[in-house]
């Protein structure tokens, strides 16, 4: 045990030097630097939380962006004037962007311009209010990671697949939102996806393998403890 936890605080004391070099280097206006804000296009998928709610749309903070998007009230699949989705300050959203205007602002939209168009009552829409709870949590990454996640096979993804079960929205805006089956799981993948972003591809497994070991490892000694 003494040596998995050793192990572990290499990992995480490597993984801050990296994040803070990162840091570092994103106030740098360079060349090849990624920008430290996400800036909206058309098309995109974003996280955000809701802000403010009017009677016709809803104030939506992108986490990350530049600037807000807007939301409107009845941009849901299968809303209408009497039957529409009823957000809250504070509730988390999975969203399109479906324009921009000339100041920035993003234009959002639930509605899902292919694939499956379920209605957001079903609870089955692609787009919509996401789960909020103790065991839902959103973890933060670069646009860039973000766009990596969205490819297929993501590394860490996969990883953490073989340990948990876990639900994923990930916005290009890098905000990620997550659902487990328990709070100590959505901390194990809050903090993979969150470290895997400054490690080598090879060792984004390890490093979930750690996290996982460590996590359960702490529990089962405070189960034990309270016993």
């Amino acid at each position: 045990m003494a040596d998995d936890d050793t192990d572990l605080a290499k990992l995480f004391e490597n993984v801050e030097k990296r994040k803070s070099n990162a840091l570092v280097d994103a106030d740098r206006d360079a060349p090849g630097v990624a920008p430290k804000r996400y800036a909206p296009v058309e098309e995109d998928y974003v996280v955000g939380i809701v802000e403010d709610r009017g009677a016709e749309a809803y104030r939506v903070d992108l986490l990350g962006a530049s600037v807000p998007g807007n939301l409107g009230a009845l941009a849901f699949d299968g809303a209408t004037k009497r039957n529409r989705p009823q957000l809250a300050i504070g509730d988390a959203v999975f969203c399109r962007v479906e324009r921009t205007t000339r100041g920035g602002e993003a234009q959002l939209s639930c509605c899902a311009t292919r694939g499956s168009k379920k209605e957001w009552m079903t609870g089955a829409a692609t787009f919509g209010k996401l789960a909020a709870g103790a065991a839902c949590a959103v973890a933060s990454v670069s646009p860039a990671f973000a766009r990596r996640l969205l490819a297929r096979d993501a590394p860490v993804l996969a990883a953490l697949g073989k340990h948990v079960k876990y639900e994923v929205a990930i916005g290009h805006n890098g905000a990620v939102w997550i659902r487990s089956g328990n709070t100590l799981d959505t901390i194990i993948v809050s903090n993979a996806v969150e470290n895997a972003e400054h490690l080598d591809e090879a060792q984004v497994a390890p490093m979930v393998d750690q996290i996982v070991a460590g996590m359960h490892a702490r529990t089962t000694l405070l189960v034990h403890g309270l016993s």
